[in-house]
């Protein structure tokens, strides 16, 4: 009966997840293959060109008419803003952290354990150590997804996660599209996602 349960739920949502598909996918824009004309330059611009260029430069020069001194105090009263500079500092971190440093964080964020993580995500204790100790190792793109599953992340953090290790969930893909469809909806076990990409003829996760 459990079975019978949990097969409906599955066709429910890989019935769902085909709806988001059709919604959200675009077709990669098609390459033109012919050759685009061939564009001639003078050499030197005609003499009303010339003329052109001088009349605008000498409009923004007469308009970007401005106090520097005042401009100076601003800025100095931001650097000086503890606000600010906590602010400014916490961007910095932020933008500059690794994968695997924002993969620690939430494992202690979320109080998790790292055999939590690493079986959750099916990937094997020697890989996830791999991960963890080699800053310059790069996780394949399928490895980063599954790591986020088993991290229960929500959508936009999932695209700041990937983009770390130089990844996007593209909606010129469909895979990528049925999986953004499972972080909107917080499915997160691993068999599930799996079953459902089968089920949509779309490659599994880490099989």
């Amino acid at each position: 009966m459990i079975q019978w349960f949990h097969k409906r739920k599955i066709a429910r949502l890989a019935d769902a997840a085909k709806a988001y598909v059709d919604a959200n996918y675009q077709e990669p824009p098609k390459i033109n293959a012919e050759p685009s004309p061939s564009v001639r330059f003078s050499r030197e611009p005609s003499l009303n060109t010339k003329r052109k260029f001088e009349q605008r430069s000498e409009q923004h020069v007469l308009g970007d008419k401005y106090d520097s001194r005042s401009i100076d105090s601003a800025v100095r009263s931001l650097s000086s803003s503890t606000a600010a500079s906590s602010a400014l500092k916490a961007i910095s971190e932020n933008t500059n952290m690794s994968f695997v440093d924002k993969m620690l964080e939430y494992i202690s964020d979320k109080s998790l354990r790292d055999s939590e993580v690493y079986k959750a995500a099916q990937i094997d204790r020697r890989l996830f150590s791999k991960i963890v100790s080699d800053r310059a190792y790069k996780p394949a793109k399928d490895t980063c997804i599954a790591l986020s599953l088993a991290l229960r992340l929500q959508l936009p953090e999932v695209n700041d996660f990937l983009s770390r290790a130089g990844y996007v969930l593209s909606h010129s893909s469909k895979r990528d599209v049925v999986i953004e469809y499972f972080f909107r909806e917080q499915i997160y076990d691993l068999d599930d996602v799996n079953e459902i990409l089968f089920r949509l003829e779309q490659k599994t996760i880490g099989r």
